[in-house]
């Protein structure tokens, strides 16, 4: 057999025999690249699943934590409900009304750190139009056109003889943080009040449909003598000096701040109450965020509030308590989550932009105590990038608008977005449903494709080498093996190889010999 072998070499020239095995080479090689193409896909595929379940994982863990820091405020609020009833205290009256304020105080000094707002009662409240107008629902009613507190009370929409008690807190931390709007501070937010509280009452006890608003502070005391009124307290002018405030009988500076009607100014909570036709004990969150402008920087607010009922169980006003949303920024910032990702937030009946998880993306056109409705940003306007296209992409695949995002439910998808830089780049995007006591947000994850596929990338070059060099070394391996095999075969076998490999070969070559050969090839 070996003279065969020889004798076949020979009919065969070498160029012919090399050109045979580089296209045997060649095919394994393509061969293997196709087997390597279509494990890198499965893989990219498997990885961009398990990054969806990440998103997953990151927009449960969001949903959670807001939950659990909103929660208080439900508890707060059904507990004071059953406080009243329990002491049958009639709030249509001062002398009941101003009962609360200590339950006010608490509550707020012990909960939501530099986020805590405010907590009022309002009642002997009255708008002839309350249950066909609302900003949201039917937004073009006469009664909410005007968006203006003057122009409502003009149209006579408002009455009844109205009382309040409620408590302010001026923080003394949120200027501290790295929170939207402070470069509007400059290092000047902080005032002779921070860290105190503030009472919020009523110049006449006995109830006006224009009474004033009234602030009585704290000035760090535990607690206040009962507070009989007092309409004769001047006003002094923005930045006058601490001696310019007034002090009542008990010697506590008082500052009237005018005629401030925040059932309609802030959120038209009171307008829900009714729309919603809310029973004794219900909570509701408001309809839409708006700006709280008490103090430098403006920040977004939002608040929980319940009705509120005469013993004789008529409605007569409503319970409310309010938070700052920039505590949403901290979290999602310090959130642990994968390099690159960025999370915002939108309101989804109005569009606009809650929160965002790098406190430099700008929630509000202004952030001065001049700030209001005009100042909210729509996600699909605001100027980082970030947060615009990935917007417009998901109203894109949800056929929405941007002021309406009902639409956006539960999306999953990696759209290639122009984010930064001039190239669009694939993210990986997730929305999330947050809907919670008539709270109705969109979660939005994005992290970059580059991070998910991020370890597959990085060896995928080395992978692909391996591969082609392991089929070439394999295939040239197993050439050189198979002809020393032929070749031992023949020199222990030479009968067996005599008869397969002598003359009957003839000139065209034995066919055992020729399917051997090819495949050493």
């Amino acid at each position: 057999m070996a003279d065969g072998l020889a004798a076949k070499s020979r009919k065969e020239p070498m160029g012919r025999r090399v050109f045979k095995l580089c296209f045997a080479l060649v095919i394994a090689l393509v061969t293997s690249s196709l087997v390597f193409t279509i494990n890198m896909t499965t893989g990219a595929f498997a990885v961009g699943s398990i990054g969806g379940q990440l998103q997953d994982s990151i927009g449960n863990r969001i949903e959670t934590y807001m939950v659990g820091k909103m929660e208080p405020l439900r508890i707060y609020l059904q507990q004071g409900v059953n406080m009243i009833d329990e002491f049958k205290w009639n709030l249509s009256q001062w002398d009941d009304l101003q009962k609360t304020l200590p339950y006010q105080r608490s509550f707020l000094e012990t909960y939501f750190d530099e986020s805590r707002c405010c907590s009022g009662l309002w009642t002997n409240l009255q708008y002839d139009d309350v249950v066909k107008c609302h900003s949201i629902e039917n937004p073009e009613c006469v009664g909410t056109a005007t968006g203006s507190m003057d122009s409502e009370i003009a149209r006579q929409d408002l009455g009844g003889e109205t009382l309040w008690a409620g408590v302010v807190q001026y923080s003394d931390t949120y200027t501290t943080g790295n929170y939207p709007g402070l470069e509007v501070c400059n290092g000047t937010c902080f005032n002779e009040h921070s860290g105190d509280f503030v009472q919020v009452l009523p110049a006449r006890v006995s109830g006006a449909s224009n009474n004033t608003l009234t602030f009585r502070w704290y000035e760090k005391k535990r607690s206040l003598s009962p507070w009989l009124g007092d309409e004769s307290i001047r006003s002094c002018p923005e930045g006058s000096a601490p001696e310019c405030k007034s002090r009542d009988s008990s010697g506590n500076w008082v500052q009237p701040i005018g005629f401030v009607h925040w059932p309609i100014q802030d959120g038209y909570w009171y307008r829900d109450i009714r729309y919603y036709n809310m029973s004794k004990g219900e909570v509701r969150f408001a309809t839409r965020v708006f700006p709280w402008t008490l103090y430098p920087p403006a920040v977004l607010k939002s608040h929980m509030y319940t009705p509120l009922f005469s013993p004789e169980g008529a409605l007569i006003g409503g319970w409310v308590v309010g938070f700052k949303l920039h505590w949403i920024t901290a979290y999602l910032r310090d959130l642990n989550k994968p390099e690159g990702t960025f999370i915002f937030i939108v309101e989804r009946k109005t569009g606009v932009l809650i929160s965002a998880s790098d406190p430099h993306v700008p929630v509000l056109k202004d952030y001065t105590t001049s700030a209001g409705m005009q100042d909210v940003i729509l996600a699909t306007e605001c100027p980082d990038r970030r947060v615009s296209e990935i917007a417009k992409k998901l109203l894109d695949m949800a056929d929405g608008s941007p002021e309406d995002w009902s639409r956006v439910r539960n999306l999953i998808g990696r759209p290639e977005i122009k984010t930064t830089g001039v190239e669009p780049v694939e993210e990986f995007v997730l929305t999330r449903d947050f809907e919670h006591q008539g709270l109705d947000w969109v979660v939005v994850i994005a992290i970059p494709g580059e991070t998910i596929l991020k370890d597959i990338n990085a060896n995928m070059l080395v992978r692909l080498v391996a591969i082609l060099g392991a089929t070439g070394g394999m295939k040239i391996f197993s050439s050189v093996v198979l002809t020393g095999f032929l070749a031992l075969s023949a020199k222990l076998w030479g009968g067996y190889g005599g008869e397969v490999g002598g003359d009957a070969v003839g000139a065209d070559g034995n066919d055992v010999i020729d399917a051997v050969d090819a495949l050493r090839v």
